[in-house]
């Protein structure tokens, strides 16, 4: 294996498999040398209701903004405009309705954001429906 030979070499490179892409990145121990080198202005914090906004996209997609609002009960327009700039979701097709609304669905950046390979990695509900009731108890 590459990563193998780029490890026992000492090399801050690693190959990552990410949804049907191939990506050269950096082992995450080099971030901060690497940020602090180029001096990199610090990750955003993202609020409990952009999360909420991707977990539903991550979970239920492809869906258009009316289906995610709904099960926001809330507007979810600067939300959604906010994760497409940042590169965690994309257009992904229009539903078959009347007059074919726009879908989303995350990309291959949330993934490796989250370092998981595939959507499948993401815990299932009812695990983390467990984890919220042995939280709470």
């Amino acid at each position: 294996n590459i990563n193998i030979k780029y490890r026992k070499s000492g090399s801050a490179i690693e190959i990552l498999e990410i949804g049907d892409s191939i990506m050269m990145t950096i082992i995450p121990s080099a971030f901060g040398t690497l940020s602090t080198i180029y001096d990199k202005k610090r990750k955003k914090k993202i609020s409990k209701a952009m999360l909420q906004t991707l977990s539903i996209i991550a979970y239920k997609q492809p869906l258009t903004k009316a289906e995610i609002d709904d099960i926001r009960q809330s507007d979810s327009g600067y939300h959604l405009r906010v994760l497409m700039e940042d590169g965690f979701i994309a257009w992904k097709g229009r539903k078959d309705y009347l007059d074919k609304r726009q879908t989303y669905g995350t990309t291959d950046k949330f993934l490796m954001h989250f370092g998981i390979n595939s959507l499948d990695d993401l815990p299932k509900l009812r695990e983390l429906k467990d984890l919220e009731f042995n939280r709470n108890e």
